[in-house]
């Protein structure tokens, strides 16, 4: 009832008598990976599954929408309850009786309507949202390192692996700042999520060119050391790309050295027919991918502001340009 106040400590121990599987699972098909629980997302239509549940950690994570939270938020989402009536129900499950009523609690409640009180409940609701933007983009980021370091020369990594790993590590990164850029600047949710969008696709382009840099480019001129991921085993957009349109006998030499973690030297991979069109086309990917960024911007309005956002596209897409052989 609208008298019973659930403490930290109640909420604490039901979500510790719950395991998020079990919870979700029964909406959710769920098939085991490693630690985690992984299946298709509840909240968007996918064919790749993006949607986790972290048991360890109480949590679960849609990559594919965003949503992040724990067994009491997924039933408010999924549900459409309240967060009592979604308290009430994994109560009951988990056999704890809910707090007793406090008489005194609807009249708590009605004195804190006031206006000083509302906007002290949106300034800390506005900070709380801010960080936990911020901590998202964080946790992405590390889970983005962490699986392309498991991922090293694994032949099963594919090109939706690619991009879902770079959107994690860097996109993240661009889509955080961007987004919250707009949100701090007083933008409509709708706009500020089209600069949310902007750079997550930025954040991807850069990222294509950066992998193509390492292959084309020039120690001297860039000034940090290259031909990292080919030491390293790391599987990017033009190495995917190779490894799709090479010879047969290329293929099975370049997947045999992958397989047995022996480095690719840059002279080896000139040998291998397609391998200027394998950048080529990963070129004209992250292309495309700014031209998006320009749509994204096209319904913010003319502004200096929205003017040096585009120049930002022209400049990485000149810097795409040098990256043709």
């Amino acid at each position: 009832g609208s008298g019973v106040r659930f403490d930290d400590r109640f909420l604490e121990e039901l979500k510790a008598r719950l395991r998020p599987s079990d919870v979700i699972g029964r909406s959710v098909k769920l098939k085991r990976q490693g630690r985690e629980w992984v299946g298709l997302s509840p909240f968007s239509k996918e064919k790749s599954p993006s949607f986790f549940v972290n048991d360890d950690k109480g949590f679960f994570h849609d990559f594919s929408s965003g949503k992040h939270g724990d067994v009491i938020s997924f039933l408010q989402e999924t549900e459409r309850l309240s967060f009592p009536e979604a308290v009430e129900r994994l109560a009951a499950e988990a056999g704890m009786q809910l707090p007793a009523e406090d008489p005194q609690a609807a009249e708590r409640e009605a004195r804190k309507q006031g206006l000083s009180d509302w906007m002290d409940l949106a300034r800390k609701w506005f900070a709380a949202n801010l960080r936990r933007s911020v901590g998202k983009a964080a946790r992405e980021v590390c889970q983005g390192e962490i699986i392309q370091t498991q991922r090293r020369f694994d032949l099963t990594f594919t090109k939706d692996d690619y991009f879902k790993v770079i959107g994690m590590k860097t996109g993240a990164l661009f889509a955080a700042s961007s987004g919250l850029a707009g949100t701090l600047s007083g933008m409509s949710a709708a706009d500020a999520d089209r600069l949310y969008d902007y750079g997550m696709r930025l954040g991807t382009a850069y990222q294509i060119y950066d992998d193509c840099l390492d292959l084309v480019g020039s120690e001297e001129v860039v000034g940090k050391t290259l031909r990292t991921d080919l030491v390293k085993g790391k599987l990017t957009l033009p190495i995917l790309n190779l490894l799709e349109t090479a010879s047969d006998s290329q293929r099975a030499m370049l997947a045999q050295r992958i397989s047995d973690h022996e480095s690719l030297d840059l002279p080896e991979l000139l040998g291998v027919d397609g391998y200027d069109a394998s950048i080529e086309s990963a070129v004209e990917v992250a292309l495309d991918l700014l031209e998006c960024c320009r749509a994204d911007l096209a319904p913010l309005g003319d502004s200096d502001y929205r003017d040096a956002l585009v120049d930002i596209t022209r400049f990485l897409g000149d810097l795409l340009e040098k990256c043709r052989r």
